[in-house]
């Protein structure tokens, strides 16, 4: 994936819990968030994950 991308600053992870606890620690206020995967997450809950991170209710 670095090589296709052209970068080390590029994450790849293979285990959905390990990316939730990852991105649950970033303070996404003035970021941008780009997630790209070729399945569903391992069936994470993307709309009600998302909202979580923004602090929406």
């Amino acid at each position: 994936m670095r090589k296709a991308f052209g970068g080390d600053n590029l994450t790849v992870f293979c285990d959905s819990k390990e990316l939730q606890k990852t991105l649950r620690e970033i303070d996404f206020h003035d970021k941008t968030l780009l997630m790209m995967t070729s399945g569903n997450f391992d069936g994470v809950d993307i709309i009600g994950f998302s909202k979580e991170l923004l602090n929406i209710k």
